[in-house]
């Protein structure tokens, strides 16, 4: 079977440690232990209220173009 072009997703998680995000993650539908993650930073403090964000709460995070 021919290897399948990389699907990014990004997602906004409420965790401190980053394996506990990498945990949280693995458990979306669609996400497998062999697929490759990236912490890309923390988010902002405006972020985790625009999203709702609660603690240990895991949410698919669209990223958009800045605006100029």
């Amino acid at each position: 079977m021919p290897e399948r072009e990389p699907d990014p997703r990004f997602f906004a998680v409420g965790m401190l440690e980053v394996s506990d995000a990498e945990e949280a993650i693995l458990r979306y539908p669609g996400i497998v232990r062999e697929d490759r993650r990236t912490a890309l930073r923390p988010l902002s403090d405006k972020e985790i209220v625009c999203l709702r964000l609660r603690v240990d709460s895991v949410r698919p995070y669209i990223l958009y173009p800045p605006r100029v």
